[in-house]
């Protein structure tokens, strides 16, 4: 009979159960985002994208006199794009939350 067959002694066990739980912790500790955090992410894609457009279109307005078609171009495409970002970033946490 070798050393694998002989049953462990009970504290042996205990500590093979507190490593699985200390690994369990710091697994999900450094790679788990908060909500709080996907919340601002999400919120400040969202403005960013509107006033990315706003600013652009107003530019472009200024420049080329087409008042107010280019400000509401670019405010549409500022949105999609604030839309986009958070679809990604909604994609990005349900992939994240399959794997746990």
């Amino acid at each position: 009979m070798n050393n694998r067959d002989q049953p462990r002694p009970p504290s042996d066990i205990q500590d093979r159960i507190d490593e699985v739980r200390n690994k369990r912790a710091v697994a999900d500790r450094p790679n788990d985002v908060s909500a709080k955090a996907v919340g601002m992410k999400v919120g400040i894609d969202l403005f960013a994208g509107v006033v990315f457009g706003l600013v652009v279109g107003l530019a472009l307005d200024r420049w080329l006199g087409t008042a107010p078609w280019m400000l509401v171009v670019f405010l549409m495409l500022g949105m999609g794009a604030g839309i986009r970002n958070v679809i990604r970033t909604a994609e990005e946490q349900r992939k994240k939350s399959e794997t746990l």
